[in-house]
């Protein structure tokens, strides 16, 4: 694995993007980890920004994996949380369709796409992902931003810059040695439902500021869409949910 550190950067997954189109396709055999300790316009999902914090983890990884695009992020949001499990002996939940809480706070996020390089090889495809996580004690300023928006962070400590770069390290050596095997995806979807925060809860899926729907969530489909049970006329009814915003 190719693993680059930046002091500073604006977005650690548009610096990975450029690095993969300066690359032939040909070479795009080995994985990538770009991490950073200050990163100031980092990318959410539906165009939002993510505030990287002081003693958080801030990362992007490109490998190749033969998962459904579908299902990507679901095992990545997957690997965070046995990650934190297995180094800190903390437990943390996951909000569909790719957030990471503790309690009732998010403490991090995850973006992901397909990166098509024209290899075709038993269907493996190349997946970007981009990863923030609020691991230690940010600033007293940064505290109270978090508290405004709803948000948190893991752990009241702080870490040095080698520390937060070896568990990026660590945390994409995990995703890369599981993606590359053949994963059971019925399991996968198992290990996601034993951590989700709102499962089996009443929850609205929108769009902007229109609410789509509302209903109680049961869970993912066999792609990672979101399964809401609502009520039709009466009737109660499973739709599918592809994309949105889920509050509960």
């Amino acid at each position: 694995m190719r693993h680059v550190i930046l002091e500073e950067c604006t977005s650690t997954q548009s610096y990975l993007e450029e690095i993969l189109e300066s690359v032939h396709n040909l070479e795009l055999q080995e994985p990538i980890l770009i991490n950073t300790l200050r990163q100031t316009s980092g990318r959410g999902r539906r165009g939002n920004t993510w505030q990287t914090c002081e003693n958080s983890l801030a990362l992007s990884l490109y490998f190749r994996t033969k998962l459904p695009p579908t299902l990507c992020s679901i095992f990545i949001a997957v690997c965070v949380q046995e990650f934190i499990q297995s180094q800190f002996h903390t437990s943390v939940h996951l909000k569909w369709p790719n957030d990471v809480y503790i309690q009732n706070l998010k403490i991090g996020g995850i973006i992901g796409k397909v990166i098509d390089s024209g290899l075709t090889e038993g269907n493996e495809h190349g997946f970007i992902v981009g990863i923030g996580l609020n691991l230690g004690q940010p600033t007293l300023e940064q505290q109270n931003e978090l508290k405004l928006l709803g948000a948190g962070y893991l752990l009241d400590q702080s870490f040095n810059a080698k520390e937060l770069s070896n568990y990026c390290y660590l945390l994409a050596e995990k995703i890369i040695s599981e993606g590359k095997g053949s994963i059971d995806e019925i399991d996968l979807i198992h290990r996601w439902h034993k951590s989700c925060v709102h499962l089996d809860k009443v929850v609205t899926i929108s769009e902007g500021q229109k609410i789509n729907y509302h209903g109680i969530f049961k869970g993912l489909g066999n792609k990672g869409q979101g399964l809401l049970e609502i009520d039709q006329n009466g009737s109660k009814k499973i739709v599918e949910i592809w994309s949105g915003t889920l509050r509960w």
